[in-house]
């Protein structure tokens, strides 16, 4: 089941160039959680309703009467919104909305033209009706099973969740023509760690990596265990140069908490990385691109980003 059979039909509710007034009219006549922003059936931007509530009390603040300055739609609408086909399934797009933490989505068709939207409490209460309807108890343990987005050990996001979080990056680059990037992070001569001082202290050293990377990482970033000590970052309407610093920010940060290493050459954890930035890139392909420039960093001397 798609979310088109459960999602509620949707109009702009205004211009750019409206004012955020006549937007909080029309959302309040429409019941509208968020704003929903563009011309004829485009969507270009959206506006939820912390934004609008910020926005209303900046306005009267310091203001000597009690008319507030008018704002323009566009000063504070999100000018790349995140839109889900009208096909994505009902599994997938809660995942998105869980990982994306997002309260609402507009829904588009073929021809990216709003035509609707639906709210994650939508999705879940439509998912779990989908399960209670599913008498093969073995899909419902692994579908149950696939929807733990958060890695148990690193305690960072899943696998499966970051397959499905790049796949609607990339459809939202393609989309927006804007320039995303994958860092591929690798944890230099990790296995003579957990020689040298255990299995159980190499899972405390791949969690306070993890926590190091969580700590350092830009707010919009989302960081994923991709399997083993490698974790992948996805770093949205970002180009090369601006995830390359972002690289070296981790890498040194990792360096510089000097968790003891004997049997590496600095003698403390140090991890390599790889990226890969395009402009609606294939993430399939990007990942490979990024996995190949781990293995060059490696090659080339390890604890350097590639």
């Amino acid at each position: 089941m798609n979310i088109k059979s459960i999602m509620v039909s949707a109009k702009l509710n205004g211009t750019p160039d409206s004012s955020v007034k006549q937007l909080i009219d029309d959302m309040i006549a429409n019941q509208h959680s968020c704003g929903l922003i563009g011309t004829g059936n485009t969507l270009q931007g959206i506006i939820n309703e912390r934004e609008v509530m910020l926005v209303c009390q900046a306005a009267f603040q310091g203001e000597s009467s009690n008319a507030p300055r008018e704002v323009i739609v566009s000063e504070i609408m999100n000018k790349q919104p995140f839109c889900l086909h009208q096909d994505t399934s009902i599994y997938e797009a809660f995942v998105t909305a869980k990982v994306k933490q997002l309260r609402s989505l507009p829904v588009i068709d073929d021809d990216e033209r709003l035509v609707g939207i639906v709210t994650q409490s939508e999705l879940l209460d439509a998912y779990i009706k989908l399960m209670d309807l599913d008498k093969d108890l073995k899909i419902t343990n692994k579908k149950l099973k696939s929807l733990a987005l958060e890695d148990s050990l690193m305690k960072i996001g899943s696998r499966h969740a970051m397959e499905i979080d790049l796949k609607y990056t990339a459809a939202q680059a393609k989309r927006n023509k804007s320039t995303y990037s994958i860092a591929m992070v690798d944890v230099d001569f990790f296995k003579l760690y957990n020689d040298m001082y255990g299995h159980q202290s190499g899972d405390v050293a791949l969690l306070s990596i993890a926590n190091i990377i969580n700590k350092i990482s830009r707010k919009s970033d989302r960081v994923y265990r991709y399997g083993g000590e490698e974790v992948l970052i996805i770093m949205s309407d970002t180009d090369e140069h601006g995830a390359k610093e972002s690289a070296e920010r981790i890498r040194a940060a990792i360096e510089m908490a000097a968790i003891e290493h004997l049997a590496s050459d600095l003698k403390v954890l140090t991890v390599s990385i790889g990226l890969c930035s395009k402009m609606a890139g294939n993430w399939e392909e990007m990942v490979n691109v990024a996995d190949t420039a781990l293995y060059q960093a490696k090659q080339t001397g390890r604890n350097r980003v590639r």
